[in-house]
């Protein structure tokens, strides 16, 4: 049902700051989240707060918000590994799927490194069943490295 979509305005990204905490939670307990991430169980709003308030707070952790015409539409999620390796994740809201949001959203995601030409090492890892996401990392240059359970682990370097 998914009709393609001409959005008057630019993706707008930014870091996320606190007043995000509910519309991350919201992302978070999608059924179709849920179904494709290591953990399917709805998370309590209080954990969620927590761990949004860690995240914001470490160095290690940085999140960013879109949204298209004033509406929030997803989330990108970065986590360092180690120096220069992060792992990044995605999730686009339910009402905006199917549009090729979560790809431009990852690729903008890229962009702050390859404009401060910072050398990178992206990983990422999709769970196999989820067919828009692994398209949507090779498409973007990731390297399937290795199946694992039921996860596809991804890899891409930027310099």
């Amino acid at each position: 049902m998914n009709q393609r979509v001409n959005f008057s305005h630019d993706l707008v990204m930014r870091e996320a700051d606190i007043n995000d905490v509910w519309f991350i939670y919201e992302l978070r307990n999608q059924d179709e989240t849920r179904r494709y991430s290591r953990s399917s169980a709805i998370i309590d709003k209080r954990d969620h707060q927590q761990w949004f308030e860690k995240r914001l707070s470490s160095v290690d952790s940085t999140i960013f918000v879109f949204a298209i015409d004033s509406n929030l539409i997803g989330m990108t999620r970065l986590d360092q590994k180690s120096h220069g390796v992060f792992e990044i994740s995605v999730i686009v809201s339910n009402l905006f799927q199917g549009f090729g949001l979560g790809k431009r959203m990852v690729k903008e995601t890229i962009d702050v490194f390859l404009q401060a030409a910072i050398p990178t090492r992206f990983l990422a890892d999709v769970h196999i069943h989820n067919t828009a996401s692994n398209k949507l990392f090779t498409s973007l240059g990731f390297v399937l490295i290795e199946p694992a359970g039921n996860f596809n682990s991804y890899e891409r370097s930027v310099s």
